[in-house]
């Protein structure tokens, strides 16, 4: 019989853009993946933001610990790891840029994503952080 081991973890998404408001409309995805499989999340969470609303943003997810494999040695080199996305009618504007190992109490820096066009005439978008490094999205 399946019995789901449900754990709760404490979530708060900052971002070096402390000044946006958001309107309402856009969509927060927060999702925990197996890295071994990280085309089936193992919770995927999906919430709505309210109008007025600034980073940081908090809220606490419960996700079922029993549908990641459980062998230790599995666990040492695959670990779990938490990914965000705040989207806008289907426009990414926020993204975390680096992996972030699954814990109790997680804290993820969202990075803004900017779209140009490259030399090329084709829409990229980019990811700049804090330390003026950029990570590209095509």
């Amino acid at each position: 019989m399946y019995r789901p081991q449900l754990k709760m973890i404490h979530v708060e998404v900052v971002s070096h853009d402390k000044t946006h408001i958001f309107r309402g409309n856009e969509i927060l995805t927060f999702t925990i993946d197996d890295m071994s499989r990280p085309d089936r999340p193992i919770s995927k969470n999906v919430m709505y933001l309210q109008p007025g609303q600034q980073f940081p943003i908090r809220f606490y997810i419960l996700y079922d610990d029993s549908r990641a494999y459980n062998d230790w040695f599995y666990r040492l080199n695959s670990p779990l790891v938490v990914n965000v996305q705040i989207k806008q009618n289907g426009r990414l504007l926020y993204v975390n840029s680096y992996m972030v190992p699954l814990d109790y109490y997680i804290q993820i820096t969202a990075s803004k994503v900017v779209r140009y066009v490259n030399e090329y005439e084709v829409p990229s978008y980019t990811c700049i952080l804090q330390t003026g490094h950029r990570h590209y999205y095509y």
